[in-house]
């Protein structure tokens, strides 16, 4: 009977961008010294990894281009690793937002699925994007290691579906991601195309 393979993904957010208290969403914010700290001390212990994968935004992709340059590691930028896009309010302080929208920022917050940001990406669209580029992950990366530096949303709605949770706001509250958060998943893929993933980390650092 021919076996399967497993493919093993480490995804990492990004440490402390510059801004505080935004959805900072699809702004490309740079990320800070200490962010750069606290990204390499999350993955100072990874090993056999074949490549790097990076979503376009600078405070994913400038570690992760140094980090896969200092490990001699294949490295990509796959745009829809980026964060949602929040449309008109991306890149605004949330106080702000509050204070000139308080009746949309209240239906988004409390019925994300239903309410979409001013302008910005639905949570459908977002949900889908993410499940479309973890597949092709799977297949580009199939038996092997791979290095994911993404965003917290974005490990978020992976989560989500993982675990198979509504289409609620639920899992937003439940899972807590620090800056420099990692998730460790193994995905077997049997001989006759069944995916059966396993999450086996979740570790957040001290921020």
């Amino acid at each position: 009977m021919e076996k399967g393979t497993t493919t093993h993904i480490t995804l990492l957010r990004h440490g402390r961008p510059e801004g505080e208290a935004c959805l900072r969403g699809k702004t490309d914010f740079a990320i800070t010294e200490q962010g750069l700290a606290q990204m390499h001390q999350a993955v100072k212990d990874l090993q056999n990894l074949s490549g790097v994968v990076s979503s376009p935004l600078s405070r994913c992709s400038d570690f992760a281009k140094e980090f896969s340059t200092l490990n001699d590691l294949s490295f990509a930028i796959e745009p829809d690793w980026q964060e949602m896009d929040f449309g008109d309010w991306d890149g605004q302080e949330i106080k702000t937002l509050w204070q000139s929208n308080p009746q949309q920022m209240e239906q988004f917050w409390r019925e994300p699925w239903q309410n979409a940001p001013l302008n910005g990406e639905t949570v459908d669209d977002f949900d889908a994007r993410i499940a479309d580029v973890w597949q092709r992950l799977l297949v580009e990366y199939e038996g092997q290691s791979v290095l994911v530096v993404t965003h917290g949303g974005v490990m978020k709605q992976l989560l989500r579906q993982l675990t198979q949770m509504n289409k609620d706001n639920h899992y937003l509250n439940i899972f807590n991601l620090s800056y420099a958060a990692t998730i460790t998943v193994s995905v077997y893929q049997d001989s006759e195309g069944g995916q059966w993933p396993r999450i086996h980390s979740i570790t957040s650092q001290n921020t």
